[in-house]
């Protein structure tokens, strides 16, 4: 699964659609840590602005 975004700001997903997100990696045996990393390296990147 590929998720591309075509805005060079990007935002966290709203809090359904990460758990929805979530939901898919555990049934799917994916490592959540790269979903965290990605929402705290946009709130990082956000702090900047």
């Amino acid at each position: 699964m590929v998720y591309i975004m075509n805005d060079d700001n990007p935002t966290a997903p709203d809090k359904e659609y990460f758990e929805r997100l979530l939901v898919g990696y555990q049934d799917f045996g994916f490592d959540r840590k790269y979903l965290d990393e990605a929402v705290l390296r946009i709130n990082k990147n956000k702090k900047r602005q």
